[in-house]
């Protein structure tokens, strides 16, 4: 089993995701859907472990990724695939370079890690550009190796956030077409769009939509579940990620 669980997030003095509950399963690929101001950004990126709540816990299996530290905490974040706006791809490196390094962080050899990383390339149809340093990409193939790095191997948890901005339609559907495989590896899946066209591909292929709106989910976007929470915490609003694996 694999659950984030927070009970606050604060910016500053401020509370900015509140009253929010979300379940994520294995196999299963879950929306965040909202516009500028949502929040949807903050609460990836605190399902991702790249953030900590201000109060509250976030479990991966049997540990909690806030309490974790040095190794324990690195094999945890490890096991996230995540592709959002404040992990950019390194310039000066080839784009093969970049898709290849979290499987090897993961401790993977080199030539599987780089045989993942073509198979997540070719899915998004930037396998031609393996060799270039992704300085030289364009925005939109540098939108797509993002989504390629969060999927490459076998990640538990795949987040990515607004991966269709400023794509094809047709590069669109590649996006959906690789999270999905990620699906049929036991990943679960949560990305954040305000792309209503994507989202209305996701919901035809059984896809969940959970839409947030300043920093709230609305009713009826998650599922019921456990709020965990502490008496002293008891003021604050939760939030509940929980993915089950």
């Amino acid at each position: 089993m694999l659950r984030l669980v927070a009970t606050s997030v604060r910016e500053g003095p401020r509370v900015v995701v509140e009253q929010a509950s979300l379940a994520v399963r294995a196999g299963e690929l879950v929306c965040l859907a909202g516009e500028r101001g949502a929040r949807t950004s903050c609460l990836l990126r605190v399902a991702a472990g790249r953030a900590l709540p201000s109060a509250g816990e976030i479990w991966l299996g049997n540990e909690e990724l806030g309490r974790a530290t040095g190794r324990v905490r690195s094999e945890l974040r490890r096991s996230i695939g995540y592709g959002g706006g404040d992990t950019p791809l390194l310039g000066g490196v080839s784009l093969l370079d970049n898709v290849t390094l979290p499987e090897i962080a993961r401790g993977k050899p080199d030539i599987e890690a780089t045989a993942q990383a073509f198979h997540v390339l070719s899915l998004v149809d930037l396998a031609s550009c393996a060799g270039e340093d992704v300085a030289r990409l364009e925005p939109a193939e540098r939108r797509l190796a993002l989504v390629a790095r969060a999927c490459v191997g076998h990640p538990r948890l795949v987040v990515v956030d607004e991966p269709t901005e400023g794509l094809s339609e047709e590069d669109s559907a590649r996006v959906l077409h690789t999270l999905r495989s990620r699906l049929g590896r036991g990943a679960a899946v949560l990305v954040a769009s305000s792309d209503e066209s994507f989202l209305r591909s996701v919901e035809r292929l059984a896809g969940r939509i959970v839409r947030m709106q300043a920093g709230r989910i609305l009713p009826g976007g998650g599922a019921a579940g456990l709020v965990m929470t502490r008496p002293d915490d008891a003021r604050l609003a939760p939030i509940r990620v929980e993915v089950v694996a």
